[in-house]
């Protein structure tokens, strides 16, 4: 499944695969899905004719019962202008 060989498989270790998880946590997801989706498109011959795969990220606002104060938007970083796409005309 990871493409190892059996000679590589010692390089598998707790440590590795945290600092894997880390850049993932950080990484532009949609991106990688995205990759991901395509890869497997292509590996398997999938038939997409009937097949939506959406990657938009959406933005939430307003106040909720249970929001602790924290936000995070990762994926205005990962666009090149730095800006958001709006879907609203209300800046």
């Amino acid at each position: 499944m990871l493409g190892l060989d059996a000679d590589q498989v010692h390089l598998l270790n707790d440590d590795r695969v945290g600092r894997a998880l880390l850049s993932l946590f950080d990484a532009d997801r949609a991106s990688l899905l995205n990759r991901m989706v395509l890869g497997a498109v292509a590996e398997f011959s999938i038939d997409c004719s009937q097949l939506h795969n959406d990657s938009t990220s959406v933005k939430l606002t307003g106040v909720y019962a249970n929001a602790t104060g924290v936000t995070r938007e990762p994926s205005r970083r990962w666009r090149p202008s730095g800006d958001t796409p709006r879907t609203t005309g209300r800046t």
